[in-house]
């Protein structure tokens, strides 16, 4: 029995330099300098298509909040939360 396309299939990431529609509302990107699945140029090329800038997390895998130091993780986007108006 054919369970459908593998997640791989499935999973479509924009090559084309196309940037989507523009957000009314803030935007945390973040991404791991070891993550073994995206890289830090492609966060960085999120970020700027969401017009804010990509944060890297140093010595860090794809899985931050399962990681050594997610607690950095965890108090990073507590006070990104924190500062957005009401």
């Amino acid at each position: 029995m054919d369970a459908g396309p593998k997640l791989e299939e499935r999973t479509v990431i924009p090559t084309t330099g196309s940037r989507p529609r523009r957000l009314q509302v803030p935007v945390l990107v973040m991404g791991a300098e070891r993550d073994g699945i995206f890289t830090v140029r492609e966060v960085r090329r999120t970020a700027r298509a969401y017009r804010t800038q990509a944060e890297i997390v140093p010595g860090m895998g794809h899985d931050m909040m399962l990681d050594r130091g997610w607690q950095q993780v965890a108090e990073r986007i507590d006070a990104w939360i924190r500062k957005l108006p009401p």
